[in-house]
């Protein structure tokens, strides 16, 4: 019995207790403002685990793709900062998109999509940019078209990397 009181003694209980809840914390924006994600102010914008900068269960893809947005002039378009959005949270919904449409298409590789189904989940993605996600920052800014660009990342042969750009999405 004295061995356990001993034991329970050394064990740092307000480390322990303060890691246990930094595990759970949330981070919006900068990672000196936290939140419990609690209320509907608070917003659940990304989680950080302990000891990684990458999220958990990510997947890594051989040819990863990412999306981004930009004018009608082809000037991009700032997503975190024009439009409150984090561009991981629209390369999210654009897979999302995607993968329900091979679903539906009966096919489980997304980047053999015919362009007119990747156009569609493009579509789908902008709609809601424009009408549920970022509504007040496009019409305060008055942002006219909106595209949508997927960016495929290969390595050939010879080791270079090469990039296929393909516009997905115009509203």
């Amino acid at each position: 019995m004295q061995n356990v009181r001993n034991l329970i003694a050394r064990f740092p209980f307000k480390t322990g207790i303060t890691v246990g809840f930094l595990c759970f914390v949330i981070v919006r924006h900068e990672p000196t403002r936290l939140g419990l994600g609690f209320g509907k102010d608070s917003v659940k914008e990304a989680e950080f685990y302990p000891l990684s900068s990458f999220p958990m269960y990510s997947k890594f893809s051989s040819n990863p793709i990412y999306v981004y947005l930009t004018d009608v002039n082809d000037d991009p378009i700032a997503c975190h900062k024009r439009l409150g959005v984090l561009a991981s949270e629209l390369k999210k919904k654009y897979d999302k998109e995607l993968r329900i449409v091979a679903k539906r298409e009966g096919t489980t590789s997304i980047s053999k999509l015919a362009p007119r189904l990747k156009a569609e989940a493009g579509m789908v993605t902008l709609r809601w940019l424009r009408k549920e996600r970022a509504t007040e920052a496009i019409a305060e800014q008055n942002i006219g078209p909106i595209l949508l660009h997927e960016v495929i990342l290969r390595r050939d042969e010879g080791n270079e990397i090469t990039k296929a750009i393909t516009l997905v999405g115009e509203l």
